[in-house]
């Protein structure tokens, strides 16, 4: 019987380091399942913090590309407002321009000679000159001369 107890001992003694083995494993696998859920949050945090600096840079693209389409549209626009002040030179007269008081006369199928251009000019001057002509178009200049009678006199 002896024996026996000895044996039983002996059996609950490997029991028994069998169990502190047991213990030591799960106390390291719970510091490693700690470990892990540390790894997992701050896993978290930088997706968050990644998520976020996505948001802002999409933002700051959006805005760019919308600021850029903003440009480009207001470049059309320039360009448009550049044709109308085209159309609207187009509508001056410049008085010390020969061609330009060749023209008047062609209009009104007058002489295109010197001394025709040359009176041209002066009532061209004479009406950028007159405040109560109006504006300094093609139109309101043709108009003023019209009612000249040196105008009349030109052949």
């Amino acid at each position: 019987m002896e024996n026996f107890k000895s044996n039983v001992e002996l059996s609950f003694n490997n029991v028994k380091k069998d169990i502190r083995k047991l213990e030591s494993h799960i106390a390291n696998l719970q510091k490693a399942n700690s470990e892990l859920k540390k790894s997992i949050s701050t896993i978290k945090i930088k997706n968050e913090k990644l998520n976020e600096r996505v948001k802002k840079t999409t933002t700051k693209v959006t805005t760019k590309t919308t600021k850029a389409k903003k440009v480009k549209k207001s470049s059309k626009s320039t360009k448009k407002i550049a044709k109308k002040s085209a159309s609207r030179d187009a509508n001056l007269v410049a008085c010390n321009q020969e061609h330009e008081m060749a023209q008047v006369l062609k209009h009104f199928k007058k002489t295109n000679s010197k001394e025709n251009r040359a009176k041209m000019s002066v009532l061209c001057k004479n009406f950028k000159n007159n405040k109560s002509a109006g504006k300094n178009n093609r139109e309101n200049f043709y108009k003023y001369i019209q009612k000249l009678s040196t105008f009349k006199q030109i052949k």
